[in-house]
């Protein structure tokens, strides 16, 4: 699935199976089932359209596909190429609402709870 703004940028979204992703590293409990996980393969802003505010308009755009079908997705805050880091990736998804859950995993759309003991 392809969510994009013509000219500017893209976000590629794929299917998830027991195969390509460990639910707990992204902080979803084992009990959610895989055709409710969506996982962000790519963003990406074309070079001449950074810092003009478009990775977050596309990530509301999946923000909202995500809630608009019942979604969780999950990614890795890993740059594509040097320009821009993984520390402003992670500061970048949990400032638009993603969950951090270790590393440079992040979920949106779930947040567990533990029981309390």
């Amino acid at each position: 699935m392809k969510i994009s703004i013509e000219n500017i940028g893209y976000a590629e979204l794929s299917e998830c199976n027991k195969s390509a992703i460990s639910r707990s590293a992204y902080g979803i409990s084992e009990d959610i089932n895989f055709n409710k996980i969506k996982y962000l393969q790519e963003l990406r802003v074309f070079p001449e359209h950074r810092q003009k505010g478009y990775a977050k308009k596309l990530l509301e755009m999946v923000k909202q596909y995500c809630d608009d079908n019942n979604l969780i997705l999950c990614l890795d805050a890993m740059p594509l190429d040097k320009s821009v880091s993984s520390d402003i990736l992670k500061t970048m998804y949990t400032n638009n609402g993603f969950n951090h859950a270790g590393g440079t995993a992040f979920n949106y759309g779930y947040k567990y709870d533990p029981p309390s003991l």
